[in-house]
């Protein structure tokens, strides 16, 4: 009896020390899963909710971007000053973007660590996207530098340097990464000490954002492997961030339609700068997304950096579209009267006051005229990015490129010669701008054959 009893014991605690042991190594693999290279070819690949919830950090960032440059513009800082921050502050986001998005298509490992990782970015994105305002008020870089250097802590111990221990194959691109990227920060950090003279500041900020867009490919030359990424995950990376500056277009007509009616009468002029601008940020999304771009980066991989930064004329122009239709909607509530507008928007950031030394005495229909050119130059941006995307991946063809290049001038035109010509309204040119947008969708429509057109054209090593 006493050895039954005790043989029952020692299955008893064998068992109990199994269920521990199995349930520290799935602890184990919770928090630590080694950090290797993933299947570029493997199926169902998807955005996951961790990458879902890290882009909701840049909608915040580019909602702040846009929202200055528009601020900046009604407040009559002077455009091309204007345009220069804004280009700064929108690629100072997008390159922190492409940092994640690529390492993490290549090494996503969804462990404690890489979930830590994220979080550490975020943060420092948050920092770098509440330093946007000064950059617009005086051109200071000091609060953006200290989130870059918050995020590039966490992308360099928590990604690069792990990856370099845990998969030999991409030590050396890892190691290069991590290197250049700790160097360049430096140089970052470093400008913030040297004389804030307007030559130094305009020299080192281009030298080093040169040096940005630089880097990836200076860390993955020499190597013998090529980063690996998912090509459909890529596309539809870059496909969501597409709609995330789309997303700010809907709340410029969103804005408008909320300034419509005032309780009393319907403001018409706002009826029609709204519904515009949902015609053509529905276009440019139905245009974009007929294109099978994970189809042609499967095909031809190695292009896959070239046509991830193809993208910044896709993206920066339609946050600028955003803040051109904000522009246009604030101008058209402005009292028609010859005195100079210098006022901030209702929505205005807080603790952004935007008011440029150069900024010049500027009335309601030059702030109107401004936001058109805006919309009509940052449209057209988009549509001829299209063709640059599409050069990258496939053969050149007329009828392919054509109609697009045809489209941008006709919008430019419009935007330059048709702002008060016949007494035109603002609302007026921004629904006669949707006619080119619309006759390239019906274009692009009534080509659909083109999806399999295009990957049967892809480039070839």
């Amino acid at each position: 009896m006493l050895e039954t009893a005790n043989t029952t014991d020692t299955f008893l605690v064998s068992q109990t020390s199994s269920k521990l042991k199995e349930s520290s190594a799935r602890l184990l693999d919770a928090v630590h899963t080694p950090m290797v290279a993933r299947d570029p070819h493997e199926k169902h690949r998807a955005s996951t909710p961790l990458e879902l919830l890290f882009d909701l950090t840049m909608v915040v960032a580019v909602a702040v971007v846009s929202a200055e440059f528009d601020h900046y513009i009604l407040d009559g800082g002077n455009v091309g000053t204007g345009v220069l921050r804004f280009v700064f502050s929108f690629l100072s986001i997008w390159i922190a973007w492409l940092n994640y998005v690529w390492f993490a298509s290549g090494y996503d490992s969804d462990d404690v660590l890489f979930r830590l990782g994220t979080l550490g970015q975020m943060i420092g994105v948050l920092v770098l996207g509440n330093g946007i305002p000064n950059i617009f008020k005086k051109f200071d870089v000091t609060q953006s530098t200290y989130g870059y250097v918050i995020m590039r802590f966490f992308h360099i111990f928590f990604f690069r340097l792990r990856a370099a221990y845990q998969h030999p194959e991409t030590t050396v691109q890892n190691l290069k990464h991590a290197g250049l990227t700790l160097l360049l920060q430096a140089g970052w950090i470093g400008r913030l000490y040297l004389p804030q003279t307007d030559a130094w500041v305009i020299g080192t900020v281009a030298g080093l954002g040169v040096s940005e867009l630089l880097l990836p490919f200076l860390a993955e030359s020499g190597t013998s492997a090529y980063a690996a990424y998912h090509a459909h995950h890529i596309s539809e990376r870059y496909g969501l961030f597409t709609i995330i500056v789309l997303g700010e277009v809907i709340l410029s007509v969103s804005n408008a339609t909320r300034f419509s009616y005032d309780g009393k009468s319907l403001n018409a002029e706002t009826v029609k700068i709204g519904l515009g601008g949902m015609i053509i940020v529905f276009s440019l999304w139905w245009i974009y997304f007929l294109i099978p771009f994970g189809d042609l980066l499967t095909k031809h991989s190695t292009r896959g950096f070239l046509w991830g930064y193809g993208h910044i004329g896709i993206h920066a122009p339609v946050a600028s579209l955003a803040a051109g239709l904000a522009i246009i909607v604030q101008a058209s509530i402005l009292p028609e009267i010859n005195k100079s507008v210098s006022r901030r928007a209702e929505a205005s950031t807080a603790g952004s006051e935007t008011k440029s030394s150069s900024s010049s005495a500027i009335n309601a229909t030059d702030i109107r005229k401004t936001g058109i050119m805006i919309v009509a130059i940052s449209t057209a941006i988009f549509i001829a990015s299209l063709n640059s995307l599409l050069l990258v991946l496939t053969k050149f063809r007329w009828k392919s490129f054509l109609p697009k290049i045809a489209t941008s001038a006709v919008l430019i035109l419009i935007g330059a010669f048709c702002p008060g010509a016949g007494g035109l309204s603002a609302g007026d040119v921004v629904l006669l701008l949707c006619v080119p947008v619309l006759g390239l969708l019906l274009y692009c429509i009534g080509q659909v054959g083109v999806k399999s057109d295009i990957f049967e054209l892809a480039r070839t090593d």
